[in-house]
């Protein structure tokens, strides 16, 4: 009887030991889960250097995003904070766990109804945007780039006057390239329904006297505009286009989103009121844009 007492003690003891573990692993494990979870994507970016992270502490989220190359639906790029509802906080505890299983690198679909929701709804510390407008000026064809900061805070870029012009993600060069598609396409070759220019950066930019100390810092609620001269790939037809660009950026500031950020402008439609080239200044212009192109 003494020996089956003591049996029973030690099953008594190795259960609750076993129990303490388990009642430990579960409360620290749910405090864990419901105090911080971090996620980090590329999904929102052409290349994989301008990552796009999603921070959860307690009740707040702090969405940090460097651009939206591949859904023009959320252009642009910026900080975004607020509050979780009960909810949202249930629906990322399940994310998290789905998270663990692909590394450091979160796909996509198991966050983006919260990258879309926070990119929406959240306080804007800061919101880079940028419009594009493109008409023929002295031969070549004028671009102007205006950044728009819709954030409560300023907002630094390197100078577009530092651009490298060139595609060269592993050196992370900035650039920009603009491209427009004609509204009506009838009786038109394919070649014929697209304005396209190449790379440009730096070497292009008319008003770098603007913006010294190589930045070009926007402040809260306000715009900055930046003109560069630039040629088309090939010539194109009088009409009315739908124009963009894409574009790649060096933010200096604020801290949370400096290095590299990768977006799209917000797209508008311009009139071009003739073909190009078709004056003797835009020919000559063009032609010798052509035979520079060539012997390079």
């Amino acid at each position: 009887m003494t020996r089956f007492k003591r049996l029973v003690s030690r099953l008594n003891y190795t259960i609750r030991i076993i129990f303490t573990i388990l009642l430990y692993s579960l409360t620290t494990g749910s405090m864990a889960a419901t105090d911080h979870y971090f996620f980090s994507t590329n999904g929102y970016t052409q290349g994989d250097t301008a990552l796009t992270t999603l921070s959860v502490h307690q009740e707040t989220y702090k969405l940090i995003m460097r651009g939206d190359s591949a859904d023009t639906t959320m252009p642009g790029a910026g900080i975004f904070e607020g509050m979780l509802t009960s909810q949202e906080r249930q629906k990322i505890a399940i994310a998290y766990e789905r998270a663990k299983e692909y590394g450091p690198l979160t796909p996509t679909p198991i966050i983006d109804q919260f990258i879309r929701s926070f990119y929406a709804k959240g306080d804007r510390i800061v919101k880079l945007d940028a419009t594009v407008n493109i008409a023929p000026t002295n031969g070549a064809l004028l671009v102007t780039v205006e950044f728009i900061n819709t954030g409560r805070e300023e907002l630094c870029l390197r100078s577009p006057a530092t651009w490298e012009g060139t595609y060269n993600p592993i050196a992370g060069s900035s650039w920009i390239a603009v491209s427009a598609k004609r509204s009506d396409t009838s009786g038109l070759r394919r070649d014929q329904r697209e304005l396209r220019t190449g790379f440009f950066g730096g070497s292009a930019m008319l008003n770098a006297s603007e913006f010294p100390n190589d930045l070009l810092c926007i402040p809260s609620m306000q715009t900055r505009t930046a003109r560069f001269r630039v040629f088309p790939q090939a010539s194109f037809k009088k009409g009315q286009y739908s124009i963009g660009a894409s574009m790649v950026l060096r933010v200096v500031s604020p801290a949370e989103l400096k290095g590299v950020i990768e977006m799209n402008s917000v797209n508008q439609m311009i009139e071009f009121p003739h073909d190009y080239p078709s004056t003797p200044n835009e020919i000559e212009a063009f032609s010798d844009y052509l035979r520079s192109k060539q012997q390079h």
